[in-house]
Protein backbone atom coordinates (compact mmCIF):
# COMPACT_ATOMS: atom_id res chain seq x y z
CA UNK A 1 0.00 0.00 0.00
CA UNK A 2 3.03 1.97 0.65
CA UNK A 3 4.30 3.78 -2.38
CA UNK A 4 7.08 5.91 -0.74
CA UNK A 5 10.16 5.37 -0.50
CA UNK A 6 10.97 5.42 3.17
CA UNK A 7 10.97 2.06 4.17
CA UNK A 8 8.66 0.09 6.33
CA UNK A 9 8.23 -3.44 7.26
CA UNK A 10 5.71 -5.56 6.71
CA UNK A 11 3.99 -5.57 9.84
CA UNK A 12 3.66 -1.64 9.59
CA UNK A 13 2.19 -2.53 6.23
CA UNK A 14 -0.61 -4.92 7.99
CA UNK A 15 -1.06 -1.96 10.80
CA UNK A 16 -2.29 0.25 7.90
CA UNK A 17 -4.08 -2.23 5.96
CA UNK A 18 -5.85 -2.90 9.13
CA UNK A 19 -6.59 0.88 9.70
CA UNK A 20 -7.76 1.14 5.79
CA UNK A 21 -10.31 -1.42 6.77
CA UNK A 22 -11.84 0.50 9.20
CA UNK A 23 -11.95 3.68 8.15
CA UNK A 24 -13.41 2.27 4.93
CA UNK A 25 -16.17 0.70 6.84
CA UNK A 26 -16.62 3.73 9.26
CA UNK A 27 -17.07 5.74 5.93
CA UNK A 28 -20.05 4.09 4.95
CA UNK A 29 -22.05 4.81 2.64
CA UNK A 30 -19.19 6.66 0.67
CA UNK A 31 -16.76 4.51 1.65
CA UNK A 32 -13.08 5.18 0.26
CA UNK A 33 -14.74 6.12 -2.63
CA UNK A 34 -15.08 10.13 -3.62
CA UNK A 35 -13.88 12.89 -6.06
CA UNK A 36 -11.89 12.09 -8.69
CA UNK A 37 -9.81 13.83 -11.65
CA UNK A 38 -11.83 11.35 -14.14
CA UNK A 39 -14.66 10.49 -12.98
CA UNK A 40 -15.81 13.94 -11.18
CA UNK A 41 -19.51 14.01 -11.88
CA UNK A 42 -19.76 10.23 -11.54
CA UNK A 43 -22.27 8.23 -9.45
CA UNK A 44 -20.75 7.35 -6.30
CA UNK A 45 -19.65 3.56 -5.61
CA UNK A 46 -22.68 2.04 -4.02
CA UNK A 47 -24.92 4.19 -6.65
CA UNK A 48 -23.54 2.89 -9.56
CA UNK A 49 -25.38 -0.55 -9.05
CA UNK A 50 -28.10 -1.99 -10.88
CA UNK A 51 -30.55 -3.91 -9.04
CA UNK A 52 -31.52 -6.98 -11.05
CA UNK A 53 -29.40 -6.45 -13.50
CA UNK A 54 -27.97 -9.50 -14.52
CA UNK A 55 -29.60 -11.55 -17.35
CA UNK A 56 -28.29 -15.01 -16.59
CA UNK A 57 -30.55 -17.93 -17.83
CA UNK A 58 -32.20 -20.03 -15.46
CA UNK A 59 -30.39 -23.79 -14.84
CA UNK A 60 -32.10 -26.50 -15.01
CA UNK A 61 -33.51 -28.64 -11.95
CA UNK A 62 -31.15 -31.45 -12.92
CA UNK A 63 -28.10 -29.88 -13.36
CA UNK A 64 -25.08 -30.50 -10.22
CA UNK A 65 -24.00 -27.25 -8.41
CA UNK A 66 -20.49 -26.10 -9.64
CA UNK A 67 -18.05 -25.70 -6.38
CA UNK A 68 -15.90 -22.32 -6.82
CA UNK A 69 -13.45 -21.73 -4.24
CA UNK A 70 -11.99 -18.46 -3.56
CA UNK A 71 -9.06 -17.34 -1.22
CA UNK A 72 -8.80 -14.53 0.92
CA UNK A 73 -6.83 -12.87 2.85
CA UNK A 74 -8.23 -11.65 6.16
CA UNK A 75 -10.26 -13.71 8.95
CA UNK A 76 -13.28 -15.80 8.33
CA UNK A 77 -16.56 -13.52 8.66
CA UNK A 78 -18.50 -13.83 12.01
CA UNK A 79 -21.89 -15.13 10.21
CA UNK A 80 -20.30 -17.00 7.13
CA UNK A 81 -22.36 -19.46 7.41
CA UNK A 82 -25.41 -17.74 6.92
CA UNK A 83 -24.48 -15.71 3.73
CA UNK A 84 -23.09 -18.75 2.12
CA UNK A 85 -26.46 -20.37 2.44
CA UNK A 86 -28.10 -17.28 1.48
CA UNK A 87 -25.56 -16.72 -1.71
CA UNK A 88 -26.30 -20.44 -3.06
CA UNK A 89 -30.08 -20.14 -2.27
CA UNK A 90 -30.23 -16.78 -4.64
CA UNK A 91 -27.68 -18.39 -7.33
CA UNK A 92 -29.95 -21.65 -7.44
CA UNK A 93 -31.60 -20.51 -10.79
CA UNK A 94 -29.08 -19.51 -12.53
CA UNK A 95 -25.90 -19.62 -11.63
CA UNK A 96 -26.26 -23.17 -9.28
CA UNK A 97 -22.75 -22.79 -7.68
CA UNK A 98 -21.64 -24.09 -3.94
CA UNK A 99 -19.07 -21.08 -2.54
CA UNK A 100 -16.00 -22.29 -0.61
CA UNK A 101 -14.40 -19.20 0.60
CA UNK A 102 -11.12 -19.33 2.83
CA UNK A 103 -9.11 -16.80 4.79
CA UNK A 104 -5.55 -16.78 5.98
CA UNK A 105 -4.38 -14.18 7.60
CA UNK A 106 -2.73 -11.43 6.17
CA UNK A 107 1.56 -12.53 6.94
CA UNK A 108 0.33 -15.89 5.65
CA UNK A 109 -1.97 -14.85 2.76
CA UNK A 110 0.82 -13.21 1.18
CA UNK A 111 3.54 -15.56 1.87
CA UNK A 112 1.60 -18.19 0.17
CA UNK A 113 0.67 -16.16 -2.81
CA UNK A 114 4.47 -15.42 -3.26
CA UNK A 115 5.20 -19.00 -3.41
CA UNK A 116 2.53 -20.18 -5.86
CA UNK A 117 3.25 -22.97 -7.92
CA UNK A 118 1.04 -24.60 -10.55
CA UNK A 119 1.71 -27.92 -8.52
CA UNK A 120 -0.54 -26.40 -5.51
CA UNK A 121 -3.15 -24.13 -6.60
CA UNK A 122 -6.47 -25.72 -4.65
CA UNK A 123 -8.73 -22.65 -5.41
CA UNK A 124 -10.04 -21.28 -8.30
CA UNK A 125 -9.05 -17.49 -7.53
CA UNK A 126 -7.20 -15.40 -4.74
CA UNK A 127 -7.33 -11.65 -4.08
CA UNK A 128 -4.28 -9.86 -5.40
CA UNK A 129 -2.70 -6.27 -5.48
CA UNK A 130 -0.91 -3.34 -6.86
CA UNK A 131 2.88 -4.11 -6.78
CA UNK A 132 4.18 -3.17 -2.79
CA UNK A 133 7.32 -3.81 -1.53
CA UNK A 134 6.04 -6.39 1.13
CA UNK A 135 3.29 -8.04 -1.20
CA UNK A 136 3.67 -10.74 -4.45
CA UNK A 137 4.69 -9.00 -7.62
CA UNK A 138 1.47 -9.34 -9.99
CA UNK A 139 4.31 -9.07 -12.99
CA UNK A 140 6.40 -12.22 -11.88
CA UNK A 141 3.03 -14.29 -11.33
CA UNK A 142 2.07 -13.31 -14.47
CA UNK A 143 5.31 -14.15 -16.25
CA UNK A 144 6.03 -17.20 -14.31
CA UNK A 145 2.97 -18.92 -16.02
CA UNK A 146 0.88 -19.87 -12.80
CA UNK A 147 -1.58 -17.20 -13.56
CA UNK A 148 -4.69 -17.70 -16.29
CA UNK A 149 -5.23 -15.38 -19.50
CA UNK A 150 -8.65 -14.13 -19.15
CA UNK A 151 -8.31 -11.76 -22.63
CA UNK A 152 -10.65 -13.79 -23.98
CA UNK A 153 -12.63 -15.11 -21.01
CA UNK A 154 -13.42 -11.58 -19.14
CA UNK A 155 -15.90 -10.45 -21.55
CA UNK A 156 -17.32 -13.85 -23.09
CA UNK A 157 -18.42 -15.04 -19.29
CA UNK A 158 -19.19 -11.79 -17.88
CA UNK A 159 -19.78 -9.36 -20.55
CA UNK A 160 -21.92 -6.56 -18.16
CA UNK A 161 -19.20 -6.95 -16.06
CA UNK A 162 -16.09 -6.17 -18.65
CA UNK A 163 -18.32 -3.26 -19.41
CA UNK A 164 -17.62 -1.52 -16.53
CA UNK A 165 -14.21 -1.07 -16.72
CA UNK A 166 -12.44 1.70 -19.19
CA UNK A 167 -8.95 0.48 -21.15
CA UNK A 168 -7.03 2.64 -18.83
CA UNK A 169 -8.07 0.36 -16.02
CA UNK A 170 -7.59 -2.88 -17.46
CA UNK A 171 -4.55 -1.94 -18.57
CA UNK A 172 -3.20 -2.18 -14.91
CA UNK A 173 -3.90 -5.44 -14.95
CA UNK A 174 -2.66 -6.53 -18.34
CA UNK A 175 0.72 -8.03 -19.12
CA UNK A 176 2.55 -8.49 -22.38
CA UNK A 177 -0.93 -7.49 -24.07
CA UNK A 178 -2.22 -10.04 -21.89
CA UNK A 179 -4.93 -9.76 -19.05
CA UNK A 180 -4.41 -11.42 -15.95
CA UNK A 181 -6.97 -10.14 -13.15
CA UNK A 182 -10.04 -8.60 -12.63
CA UNK A 183 -9.48 -5.37 -11.53
CA UNK A 184 -11.34 -3.90 -8.36
CA UNK A 185 -14.20 -1.39 -8.63
CA UNK A 186 -13.85 0.26 -5.49
CA UNK A 187 -12.23 3.56 -5.83
CA UNK A 188 -9.92 4.93 -3.69
CA UNK A 189 -7.44 7.63 -3.69
CA UNK A 190 -4.30 9.03 -2.58
CA UNK A 191 -5.65 11.88 -0.28
CA UNK A 192 -3.56 13.31 2.53
CA UNK A 193 -5.88 12.76 5.73
CA UNK A 194 -5.49 13.03 9.37
CA UNK A 195 -7.21 11.15 11.99
CA UNK A 196 -7.37 13.33 14.97
CA UNK A 197 -8.42 13.27 18.72
CA UNK A 198 -12.48 14.38 18.78
CA UNK A 199 -11.23 16.15 22.54
CA UNK A 200 -8.28 17.87 21.40
CA UNK A 201 -9.86 20.11 19.01
CA UNK A 202 -12.97 21.10 20.85
CA UNK A 203 -10.36 21.53 23.93
CA UNK A 204 -8.68 23.98 21.73
CA UNK A 205 -11.55 25.36 19.74
CA UNK A 206 -10.26 23.60 15.96
CA UNK A 207 -13.45 23.22 14.10
CA UNK A 208 -11.12 21.74 10.85
CA UNK A 209 -7.65 21.54 9.81
CA UNK A 210 -7.18 21.96 6.41
CA UNK A 211 -3.72 22.51 5.51
CA UNK A 212 -0.49 21.68 7.17
CA UNK A 213 0.29 25.71 8.48
CA UNK A 214 -3.11 24.40 10.49
CA UNK A 215 -1.96 21.57 11.63
CA UNK A 216 1.65 22.68 12.82
CA UNK A 217 -0.27 25.05 15.02
CA UNK A 218 -2.33 22.07 16.11
CA UNK A 219 1.04 20.12 17.12
CA UNK A 220 1.98 22.90 19.33
CA UNK A 221 -0.56 23.43 21.03
CA UNK A 222 -0.24 19.68 22.09
CA UNK A 223 3.23 19.73 22.76
CA UNK A 224 2.84 22.79 25.17
CA UNK A 225 -0.09 21.51 26.88
CA UNK A 226 -0.31 18.25 27.27
CA UNK A 227 2.68 16.74 28.45
CA UNK A 228 1.29 12.94 28.80
CA UNK A 229 -0.16 12.84 25.48
CA UNK A 230 2.03 11.00 22.10
CA UNK A 231 2.44 13.08 19.74
CA UNK A 232 1.22 13.10 15.91
CA UNK A 233 2.36 9.97 14.04
CA UNK A 234 3.68 10.31 10.97
CA UNK A 235 3.51 7.32 8.21
CA UNK A 236 5.09 7.28 4.62
CA UNK A 237 1.49 7.03 3.10
CA UNK A 238 1.16 10.84 3.85
CA UNK A 239 3.60 12.35 1.58
CA UNK A 240 2.90 9.21 -1.11
CA UNK A 241 -0.21 11.31 -1.06
CA UNK A 242 0.71 14.88 -1.75
CA UNK A 243 1.82 15.08 -5.64
CA UNK A 244 -2.24 15.42 -6.11
CA UNK A 245 -1.98 18.42 -3.56
CA UNK A 246 0.61 20.22 -5.52
CA UNK A 247 -0.34 19.99 -8.93
CA UNK A 248 1.22 16.57 -9.93
CA UNK A 249 -0.07 13.63 -11.41
CA UNK A 250 1.37 10.07 -10.55
CA UNK A 251 2.24 8.22 -13.33
CA UNK A 252 4.09 5.38 -11.20
CA UNK A 253 3.09 4.68 -7.76
CA UNK A 254 6.01 2.68 -7.12
CA UNK A 255 8.72 4.52 -8.50
CA UNK A 256 6.62 7.77 -7.97
CA UNK A 257 7.80 9.05 -11.10
CA UNK A 258 5.30 12.04 -11.66
CA UNK A 259 4.62 15.33 -14.01
CA UNK A 260 3.14 18.86 -13.86
CA UNK A 261 -0.40 18.57 -15.09
CA UNK A 262 0.12 22.37 -16.48
CA UNK A 263 3.49 21.24 -18.36
CA UNK A 264 2.24 20.58 -21.86
CA UNK A 265 5.23 18.08 -22.47
CA UNK A 266 4.71 15.96 -19.77
CA UNK A 267 8.20 15.54 -18.55
CA UNK A 268 8.52 13.15 -16.17
CA UNK A 269 10.36 13.69 -12.60
CA UNK A 270 10.93 11.60 -9.42
CA UNK A 271 8.74 12.78 -6.57
CA UNK A 272 11.86 12.91 -4.31
CA UNK A 273 13.46 15.44 -7.00
CA UNK A 274 10.21 17.93 -6.52
CA UNK A 275 10.86 21.56 -4.47
CA UNK A 276 7.56 20.25 -2.94
CA UNK A 277 8.82 17.24 -1.28
CA UNK A 278 11.90 18.84 -0.07
CA UNK A 279 9.79 21.58 1.62
CA UNK A 280 7.38 19.18 2.82
CA UNK A 281 9.90 16.76 4.40
CA UNK A 282 11.99 19.91 5.87
CA UNK A 283 9.01 21.21 7.19
CA UNK A 284 8.36 17.44 8.85
CA UNK A 285 12.20 16.96 10.38
CA UNK A 286 11.50 20.28 11.72
CA UNK A 287 8.21 19.23 13.28
CA UNK A 288 10.16 15.77 14.70
CA UNK A 289 12.92 18.18 16.40
CA UNK A 290 10.52 19.96 17.93
CA UNK A 291 8.89 16.88 19.28
CA UNK A 292 5.58 17.44 17.35
CA UNK A 293 5.74 14.38 15.58
CA UNK A 294 7.00 10.91 16.00
CA UNK A 295 7.75 7.51 13.73
CA UNK A 296 5.49 4.76 14.74
CA UNK A 297 7.24 2.78 16.87
CA UNK A 298 4.74 0.50 18.36
CA UNK A 299 1.05 -0.24 17.14
CA UNK A 300 -0.03 1.19 20.86
CA UNK A 301 1.55 4.54 19.49
CA UNK A 302 -1.16 4.10 16.46
CA UNK A 303 -4.05 3.82 18.69
CA UNK A 304 -2.94 6.25 21.42
CA UNK A 305 -1.30 9.14 19.14
CA UNK A 306 -3.19 12.46 19.25
CA UNK A 307 -3.19 12.29 15.51
CA UNK A 308 -2.19 9.91 12.62
CA UNK A 309 -1.48 11.35 9.07
CA UNK A 310 -2.04 8.83 6.54
CA UNK A 311 -3.13 8.21 2.85
CA UNK A 312 -4.75 6.17 0.17
CA UNK A 313 -8.44 6.99 0.47
CA UNK A 314 -10.28 9.29 0.52
CA UNK A 315 -12.00 11.09 3.56
CA UNK A 316 -15.40 12.81 3.26
CA UNK A 317 -14.82 15.87 5.16
CA UNK A 318 -17.22 15.20 8.39
CA UNK A 319 -17.82 17.26 11.64
CA UNK A 320 -18.90 13.90 13.31
CA UNK A 321 -16.90 12.28 15.48
CA UNK A 322 -16.46 8.59 15.40
CA UNK A 323 -15.29 5.74 17.78
CA UNK A 324 -12.77 3.21 15.98
CA UNK A 325 -11.92 -0.61 16.80
CA UNK A 326 -8.66 -1.36 15.50
CA UNK A 327 -6.98 -4.40 15.53
CA UNK A 328 -2.94 -5.03 17.07
CA UNK A 329 -0.04 -6.95 15.33
CA UNK A 330 -0.77 -9.48 18.13
CA UNK A 331 -4.63 -9.85 17.39
CA UNK A 332 -6.20 -7.97 19.82
CA UNK A 333 -8.31 -5.00 19.46
CA UNK A 334 -8.09 -1.80 21.02
CA UNK A 335 -11.01 0.85 20.70
CA UNK A 336 -9.75 4.45 19.99
CA UNK A 337 -12.02 7.80 20.22
CA UNK A 338 -13.72 9.69 19.03
CA UNK A 339 -12.02 10.95 16.35
CA UNK A 340 -12.74 12.94 13.86
CA UNK A 341 -11.23 12.15 9.87
CA UNK A 342 -10.28 15.23 8.11
CA UNK A 343 -8.88 15.99 4.61
CA UNK A 344 -6.01 18.35 4.18
CA UNK A 345 -6.55 20.49 0.86
CA UNK A 346 -10.33 19.46 0.39
CA UNK A 347 -10.85 21.73 -2.57
CA UNK A 348 -8.08 20.31 -4.61
CA UNK A 349 -8.14 17.16 -7.08
CA UNK A 350 -6.94 13.91 -6.23
CA UNK A 351 -6.39 10.85 -8.33
CA UNK A 352 -7.26 7.37 -8.15
CA UNK A 353 -4.88 4.79 -6.77
CA UNK A 354 -3.61 1.77 -8.30
CA UNK A 355 -7.51 0.06 -9.33
CA UNK A 356 -5.70 -3.09 -8.38
CA UNK A 357 -6.55 -1.93 -4.73
CA UNK A 358 -4.34 -3.30 -1.91
CA UNK A 359 -5.30 -6.61 0.22
CA UNK A 360 -8.02 -6.02 2.69
CA UNK A 361 -9.77 -3.35 1.31
CA UNK A 362 -10.77 -3.40 -2.44
CA UNK A 363 -8.15 -6.15 -3.84
CA UNK A 364 -8.45 -7.86 -7.57
CA UNK A 365 -8.95 -11.18 -8.32
CA UNK A 366 -6.34 -13.60 -10.11
CA UNK A 367 -6.90 -16.46 -11.61
CA UNK A 368 -4.64 -19.71 -11.23
CA UNK A 369 -3.88 -21.48 -14.92
CA UNK A 370 -4.75 -24.99 -13.39
CA UNK A 371 -8.58 -23.83 -12.58
CA UNK A 372 -11.24 -25.34 -14.25
CA UNK A 373 -13.88 -23.11 -13.25
CA UNK A 374 -12.63 -19.40 -13.80
CA UNK A 375 -15.64 -18.75 -16.11
CA UNK A 376 -18.22 -19.71 -13.34
CA UNK A 377 -15.72 -17.48 -11.11
CA UNK A 378 -16.50 -14.56 -13.70
CA UNK A 379 -20.00 -15.39 -13.83
CA UNK A 380 -20.14 -15.09 -9.96
CA UNK A 381 -18.02 -11.91 -9.75
CA UNK A 382 -20.23 -10.50 -12.07
CA UNK A 383 -23.99 -11.69 -10.15
CA UNK A 384 -21.81 -9.76 -7.16
CA UNK A 385 -21.13 -6.52 -8.93
CA UNK A 386 -24.53 -5.86 -11.01
CA UNK A 387 -26.93 -6.07 -8.17
CA UNK A 388 -27.28 -3.83 -5.08
CA UNK A 389 -28.31 -6.55 -3.14
CA UNK A 390 -26.06 -9.49 -4.01
CA UNK A 391 -22.97 -6.86 -3.28
CA UNK A 392 -24.28 -6.09 0.01
CA UNK A 393 -24.51 -9.35 0.77
CA UNK A 394 -20.83 -10.70 -0.06
CA UNK A 395 -19.67 -8.01 1.18
CA UNK A 396 -21.39 -6.90 4.69
CA UNK A 397 -23.32 -9.93 5.54
CA UNK A 398 -27.30 -10.58 6.43
CA UNK A 399 -29.39 -7.69 6.46
CA UNK A 400 -30.92 -6.47 9.60
CA UNK A 401 -28.21 -9.06 11.04
CA UNK A 402 -25.11 -7.99 10.11
CA UNK A 403 -25.85 -4.17 8.56
CA UNK A 404 -28.54 -2.31 8.32
CA UNK A 405 -29.70 0.45 5.57
CA UNK A 406 -30.15 3.64 6.45
CA UNK A 407 -31.13 6.30 3.59
CA UNK A 408 -30.33 3.24 0.96
CA UNK A 409 -26.56 3.11 2.41
CA UNK A 410 -25.58 0.28 5.15
CA UNK A 411 -24.16 0.99 8.39
CA UNK A 412 -23.45 -1.08 11.17
CA UNK A 413 -25.87 -1.99 13.62
CA UNK A 414 -25.58 -0.31 17.03
CA UNK A 415 -23.08 -2.10 19.04
CA UNK A 416 -21.03 -4.00 16.34
CA UNK A 417 -17.43 -2.54 15.56
CA UNK A 418 -15.95 -2.71 11.88
CA UNK A 419 -13.78 -5.98 13.59
CA UNK A 420 -16.45 -8.09 14.43
CA UNK A 421 -18.72 -7.59 11.71
CA UNK A 422 -19.06 -9.78 8.96
CA UNK A 423 -17.03 -7.47 6.60
CA UNK A 424 -14.99 -10.35 3.88
CA UNK A 425 -12.17 -8.38 3.43
CA UNK A 426 -12.83 -6.86 0.26
CA UNK A 427 -14.74 -4.23 -1.19
CA UNK A 428 -15.68 -4.36 -4.42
Amino acid sequence: MTKHRMKYNIKSSGRFISLMIVLCLLLIPSGCAGSLDETEDDLSFMEQYEDGASNAEEVPADVDKTTIRLLFPGYQPRNWNAVKAEIEKRTRKTLNVSVEFKWKEQFSYISEIKTLQASNQSFDAFVIAAPDEAGPDFTKLARSGVLKDITYIFPESAPSLYKKYSNEELAYATIDNKLYAVPSLFMIAESPTIITSDSLLKKYKIDDITELEQYEEFLKKVKENEPTAIPGIDTSTFIASLPSVYGYAVTDERTMLVYKRDDPEMRLMAWEKTPEFYDTVSMFIGWFEKGYLKPPMSGEDYFKASSVLVGGFLAPPSKNAEKMTMSSTVGTTIEIGPVRVLRFYPDKKVQRSNPMGNYGVNGSFAFPKESKNTEMVLRFLEWVQLDRDNYNLVVNGIEGTDYVMNDGKPELPQGMNALSSSYMYWGG
